[in-house]
């Protein structure tokens, strides 16, 4: 079991969101959901160099919450 984490804030609105996911990992090996991975990524890593190793996370929980800046 894993915990998958994500969150955004927008500084303009002062609002943002969080979601939470826990589930069972994975590592992604059949080549051509790699290929598909690799090229439909909208994210690139902070750190540099190559990146071949995929995960594929299977939720068992979702949660999440927005936060809204309130006058």
């Amino acid at each position: 079991m894993v915990a998958f984490e994500i969150d955004n804030i927008d500084d303009v609105t002062a609002g943002g969101w969080s979601v939470l996911a826990v589930g069972e990992l994975e590592a992604v090996t059949e080549p051509e959901e790699i290929r598909h991975l690799t090229t439909t990524a909208r994210s690139q890593p902070w750190a540099a160099g190559p990146r071949t190793h995929w995960m594929k996370l299977t939720p068992v929980r979702l949660t999440g919450r927005r936060v809204a800046h309130e006058s």
